[in-house]
């Protein structure tokens, strides 16, 4: 595990730690990733995901970003703002900090086609939990073929708008 500065990305690593210790084809799970840079590892970096899920046999690449309120959109210096134009200057900030959280996704999915799952405040208070939803994207892919009547549920299932569902035969 790699140390982060971040009290969630460390209790993150250790349930991971953790989850790896249980499993028994430990060269069937993916790397949690820590840290994975936009513009590579040297020199200065564009952006960075707190972790990431690569893996070519799935291919799968997940972004996990963890976004506290305090770190990712918290205005700094708000007096200063607000003396300098009131609280339309400050919303400015706010809104400028919120463009550049959605660029960092966007970018990542434009330029590596890694989706991001972003955990809040709210989520962060239990890690564990978060970790559930990372877990289901680590575990080995099911070793069965799944049958017809189970694929068509899952067909139907996905639609969304009852008067396009389609009949499968």
């Amino acid at each position: 595990m790699r140390a982060t500065g971040s009290p969630h990305g460390r209790k993150l690593a250790v349930a991971y730690e953790e989850f790896v210790r249980e499993q028994d084809k430990l060269n069937r799970i993916p790397f949690l990733i820590p840290e994975f840079r936009f513009q590579g590892s040297t020199g200065f970096h564009k952006y960075r995901l707190d972790f990431t899920i690569l893996s070519a046999s799935r291919n799968l690449k997940l972004g996990i970003e963890l976004s506290p309120w305090s770190t990712h959109g918290r205005v700094r210096s708000k007096k200063k703002l607000k003396a300098a134009g009131g609280e339309a200057v400050i919303e400015k900030e706010r809104i400028k900090k919120w463009e550049a959280e959605s660029n960092k996704r966007n970018d990542y999915f434009e330029k590596f086609g890694i989706t991001t799952i972003t955990f809040t405040d709210s989520n962060l208070r239990d890690i564990k939990a978060c970790f559930k939803q990372v877990e289901k994207f680590l575990l080995p892919p099911k070793e069965h073929q799944i049958a017809l009547p189970e694929a068509t549920s899952d067909v139907e299932a996905y639609c969304f708008d009852e008067k396009k569902k389609i009949e499968i035969t």
